[in-house]
């Protein structure tokens, strides 16, 4: 697994990961490393979406322009709130 946080560094009242959450993690973790190369996930209004790595170097990746370009492949079910975006 990439890292674990030490308690010690966490906020307080934020607990660490159990360990089903670990395990989660890790299978997370193995599902990506199998992800075939022409294909990049990205997150689009807090969900996620699946597109053409190559063509995605050519088009804005912003809320609905996969779509409209032509390189959305699919969207993530269970995956709207899940995750968001940060930049900087």
């Amino acid at each position: 697994m990439g890292e674990v946080i030490d308690s010690e560094d966490l906020a307080p009242g934020v607990e660490p990961l159990t360990a089903d959450e670990i395990a989660w993690v890790r299978s997370l973790e193995r599902v990506l490393k199998r992800m075939p190369r022409r294909l990049l996930l990205i997150e689009i209004a807090d969900g996620i979406q699946i597109v053409a790595r190559a063509a995605a170097a050519h088009v804005e990746l912003s809320d609905g322009n996969a779509q409209r370009s032509g390189i959305l492949l699919g969207t993530v079910d269970n995956s709207i709130g899940v995750l968001t975006g940060v930049s900087g």
